[in-house]
């Protein structure tokens, strides 16, 4: 290691160490709820409405996923998988449907984010 990424390295960690935390705090599913009552300005709704677009896309991630793994189940030999198909039948009906909700709450946070006057 040179003596240039030593004293980058240095004043990375010092300014971590150091610099307080932002005031903000991105939302989390530790404190949705408490963010959702206390959202007043455009921007607090945006934050909430990327955090379902979040949500809808890992569900839409498990989707696909459970897809491929109920694919190559049923292109398995007959009796090996019924357990299988069942298990992503199931979660590919609840991913879709946390997929859709989590959209719903995204549009309605962007809503409110259009009506904030901020």
């Amino acid at each position: 290691m040179n003596r240039t990424s030593l004293i980058i390295g240095f004043l990375a960690l010092s300014m971590a160490v150091t610099c307080p935390a932002p005031v903000w705090a991105e939302v989390t599913d530790d404190n949705l709820a408490e963010k959702v009552a206390a959202a007043k300005t455009s921007g607090d709704h945006l934050e909430i409405a990327a955090y379902y677009r979040g949500i809808a896309d890992a569900s839409d991630n498990k989707v696909r996923q459970h897809e491929r793994m109920l694919a190559s189940v049923t292109s398995a030999p007959k009796g090996s998988g019924g357990a299988w198909t069942g298990h992503c039948k199931a979660l590919i009906a609840a991913f879709k449907s946390t997929k859709k909700d989590a959209e719903l709450m995204a549009q309605e946070h962007e809503a409110m984010a259009g009506k904030a006057g901020d």
